[in-house]
């Protein structure tokens, strides 16, 4: 319906259809939460040709140790929740690379979440890690 000046007139029956389908998609967005489950497997890595690194800090929950001269592959296997903060810092001073990896196991299959690589000779550090979020949002 137009009104004198041209502009469209809203009914009061379109304003409360309008309220309606703003709440119902309200409500439908707020019910939308995380579908990946607690407790997964996940793992923490630090590889490559290097054959030692100096040190690893790591931190899982807040939680965590910094380990001196640590013989190359290195491996932690944990569990991991939505929300969780992972932080994972490794240094060496070998000539070649180094790897950190974060890997969340989901369905049978790893997924690789963080990775850092340095390459070249001497002094080199990589980090990984942040906050799991999941997967999917339903």
């Amino acid at each position: 319906m137009l009104s004198r000046k041209g502009a469209f007139k809203m009914s009061k029956r379109h304003y409360i259809t309008a309220l309606i389908v703003i709440l119902l998609t309200a409500l439908l967005l707020a019910g939308c939460k995380p579908q990946t489950p607690d407790n997964l497997p996940a793992r923490i890595e630090i590889y490559g040709d290097a054959e030692q690194a100096i040190l690893i800090d790591y931190r899982i929950r807040a939680h965590g140790e910094t380990i001196e001269s640590v013989r190359l592959p290195w491996r932690k296997d944990f569990t991991i929740n939505v929300d969780d903060v992972i932080s994972v810092f490794a240094m060496t001073d070998d000539p070649g690379t180094l790897r950190c990896s974060l890997t969340v196991v989901v369905g049978g299959r790893g997924q690789a979440v963080s990775t850092d690589i340095a390459r070249g000779d001497g002094y080199k550090s990589v980090s990984c890690g942040g906050r799991w979020v999941g997967f999917r949002y339903e």
